[in-house]
């Protein structure tokens, strides 16, 4: 992108640098008064000299913003443990409780029991799973293909 212009606003002859655009500067200024601007399609860089307040402007933007979130896998009580009964319903008074991690021993009936019962903890156990990772990703930027740069005098 660039300009040239004449003192008086008409635009006259072709400039000098390649790549550059000759335009009248806007009527009874020079083209270097302060808030002059030039534009362009897309995300440029402005031509150097009076023209360096660059801005960017888009009617669309890239959005790459999400969230990640993982779990640590869940974690068990370690203080689990099995009531034995009399009763073939595990109803009434427990005969006999041990650690849910005792070994069992087969044909070993502890106080007569016939029925058992296991509880995973001694206290209240909704189950856990810890977050191991977690927060956003992305982010959003001004779409390139739709945007529009202008170089205005500061």
């Amino acid at each position: 992108m660039g300009v040239c212009s004449t003192s008086t606003g008409a635009a006259q002859g072709t400039c000098t640098a390649s790549g550059q655009i000759c335009v009248p500067a806007p009527e009874g200024q020079t083209a270097s008064a302060s808030g002059v601007c030039i534009y362009q399609q897309g995300d440029t860089s402005c031509p150097s000299g009076s023209y360096s307040q660059r801005f960017v402007a888009s009617d669309s933007i890239d959005d790459t913003r999400g969230c990640t979130c993982a779990c640590a896998p869940p974690a068990c009580p370690t203080d689990g443990y099995v009531q034995g009964y009399t009763s073939l319903n595990c109803a009434g008074t427990p005969a006999t409780t041990f650690a849910a991690d005792a070994g069992c021993a087969i044909g070993h009936n502890p106080n007569g029991s016939i029925s058992f019962e296991y509880f995973p903890t001694h206290g209240t156990w909704n189950g856990t799973c810890a977050v191991s990772a977690s927060g956003p990703d992305g982010g959003v930027s001004l779409d390139a293909a739709h945007a529009m740069t202008f170089c205005c005098v500061p």
